[in-house]
């Protein structure tokens, strides 16, 4: 294994469990790269930014919570790391082409 496999692994990770307080910085520790550095990689892994990964990722995260879990959109919006409500409903939208209570209806059908 390269040590762009190893880096590429830990991206995963970060991305799919770390979501929620994710920062360019801690991930950039996490790799021992610079925070630059940890954005070239990132762009050349997954062709987009941090902030639009981390973005993704919350967002999937909370339509996965919203099968899963009996949560309020609200208290899935926090739990995801969004700052509030209008702001991750906004994002939601824009990623999914629905609110989240409309996301929610349609997969509980």
């Amino acid at each position: 294994a390269t040590p762009d496999d190893r880096r590429y692994l830990l991206l995963d990770e970060a991305f799919l469990y770390s979501y929620k307080e994710l920062t360019l910085e801690s991930l950039a520790h996490l790799l021992n790269l610079s925070p630059r550095q940890t954005q070239r990689l990132i762009y050349k892994k997954y062709g987009t930014t941090f902030v639009k990964l981390r973005l993704q990722s919350r967002l999937n995260a909370s339509a996965n919570m919203m099968i899963s879990s009996k949560l309020t959109l609200s208290e899935i919006a926090e739990e995801c790391g969004f700052c509030n409500y209008l702001h991750y409903a906004k994002g939601f939208r824009e990623a999914f082409g629905m609110s989240p209570s409309e996301y929610r209806r349609s997969v509980r059908q």
